[in-house]
């Protein structure tokens, strides 16, 4: 299910462009690569965080093509991987630092938002017999360490 998630970045993030009229290669859509700084924009105007705020600021804005790229096509190669079973601790892996980074960004703005990252990166390790030394139980040792730092105990936001 994660795995869907991250591919409809396929469809809503990259686009198909015609080499030399005829051979599809696809490409990091325009309307991404316009909407993303003002997606992160937003997402740092009141941030709480100061070196998430700083990082988004004097880091991803100024270089927003290149993180727009990035998000796009990450977003599609964790999507294939985890569908399809291709390399997927890497996969999962760099999926993890993808929900993390956008958790970080977004869990000022509403309680949603942060159960929404939370659910989306928390591996299924419980039902599953993984073991502590497996990559999906290192995941969850370090999504709950991730928890524990950023969520408060008996937290209701």
């Amino acid at each position: 299910m994660v795995g869907l998630y991250f591919a409809k970045a396929l469809v809503t993030k990259l686009s198909v462009v015609l080499v030399g009229g005829f051979v599809p290669l696809p490409e990091t859509s325009a309307r991404w690569l316009a909407a993303m700084p003002h997606i992160v924009a937003r997402q740092a105007s009141a941030n709480p965080l100061p070196f998430y705020k700083q990082f988004l600021e004097g880091v991803v804005l100024p270089h927003a093509t290149l993180f727009a790229h990035l998000t796009a096509w990450g977003e599609a190669a964790v999507g294939v991987g985890l569908t399809l079973g291709l390399l997927t601790p890497i996969a999962a892996l760099v999926g993890l630092f993808l929900v993390m980074s956008y958790g970080l960004a977004t869990q000022w703005m509403s309680p949603e938002q942060r159960g929404f990252h939370l659910v989306l990166g928390w591996p299924r390790t419980r039902t599953q017999g993984v073991t502590p030394r497996s990559p999906e139980g290192a995941t969850h040792w370090v999504c709950a360490k991730t928890v524990a730092a950023f969520v408060p105990a008996g937290s209701t936001r």
